[in-house]
């Protein structure tokens, strides 16, 4: 229930046609406007807005009008990463715009062995990276490039295959990276 999760039921809006004891917090009607309204937790006088419990609880949905309020220079870690055209300290840290990102880290050399400073450059959407937690695709392991791949982190794995059309710098260095097919060679 609702009431079950003190933080959202603090802002459940009393006009509700009922009670936050009485409303699963898993409630959701997909396509469906929710019919429970929710009040802003920083009492800033914001509107009422709908939203679907589950949201509320999994998703954070909060108060739109709060959202705007924050802006990407507030979240240090991707305003430094962030590549886009107009300055971060005027773009909403949930804009649904797609944007140039550059992310720097460590990479090793794989003819000498050494560390340097790498980049990876990505586009990302706004409000995924900021509320989704949507890091370097890169780093991830979803882009396979020469800070990541076999030839660099297991050279002497990438010196033994056998096969002269398989490219050790574009291969990953698990199996996460690549489909079930490939994983078992087939």
């Amino acid at each position: 229930m609702v009431a079950d999760i003190p933080e959202v039921a603090a802002q459940w809006h009393p006009d509700n046609p009922a009670r936050p004891e009485d409303v699963r917090a898993t409630a959701h009607k997909r396509g469906e406007q929710s019919p429970y309204n929710w009040q802003c937790p920083l009492e800033l006088g914001h509107d009422p807005w709908a939203a679907w419990p589950k949201d509320r609880i999994k998703s954070g949905a909060g108060c739109p009008a709060c959202r705007k309020l924050i802006r990407l220079v507030d979240i240090p870690t991707l305003a430094a990463q962030y590549r886009g055209p107009v300055p971060a300290r005027e773009v909403n840290f949930a804009a649904h715009e797609r944007m140039a990102w550059v992310c720097r880290m460590w990479a090793v050399d794989p003819e000498t062995g050494g560390w340097y400073r790498a980049e990876h450059h990505f586009e990302a959407v706004i409000k995924e990276r900021a509320l989704q937690g949507d890091g370097c695709r890169v780093c991830a392991g979803y882009v396979i490039d020469d800070t990541n791949s076999l030839h660099t982190w297991f050279p002497e794995i990438a010196d033994e295959l056998d096969d002269p059309d398989i490219d050790a710098r574009t291969l990953p260095t698990s199996r996460h990276n690549v489909s079930r097919k490939e994983a078992s060679g087939e």
